[in-house]
Parts: C-alpha cells; sequence; structure tokens
C-alpha cells in the first residue's frame, strides 16, 4: 500500500497496530522521518524504517537481479 505523506495524517487505517509490520520509505528520507512520527503518534510498534530510502531499494534490487 503506497500512502503519501499529505494523506497520512487523516488515512483511516485498516491495519492491526501490534501484529503486521510497516515497511516506510521515501526517496530523501525527511518524508520517512515525519511518516515514522505519526504513524507511531497512531500507535503502530512494528514500524520499518528503510535507510536509504527508494533509492536503496532500486540499488539492492539490482545488486540481487
Amino acid at each position: 500500500m503506497n500512502i503519501p505523506l499529505t494523506d497520512l495524517v487523516n488515512f483511516d487505517f485498516k491495519l492491526r497496530k501490534d501484529d503486521q509490520q510497516l515497511y516506510i520509505y521515501c526517496r530523501s528520507g525527511y518524508r520517512r522521518t515525519v511518516a515514522l512520527s505519526i504513524l507511531s503518534l497512531k500507535g503502530f510498534k512494528n514500524i520499518c524504517n528503510i535507510q536509504g530510502g527508494y533509492k536503496a531499494l532500486q540499488n539492492e534490487e539490482k545488486e540481487n537481479q
């Protein structure tokens, strides 16, 4: 599920807060940090903050092909 940061505050979460792992990332890191704060305030506990953002995911995918 892709949720833009501008929609995250008002998003009606249908995800379980304790059981599901959430992965958050953005291109540079700023929005990821804000998203982590919002999700934490909403009670989510299992949040994986992907270091390096979208570019790191792309690079890792290329390396694993």
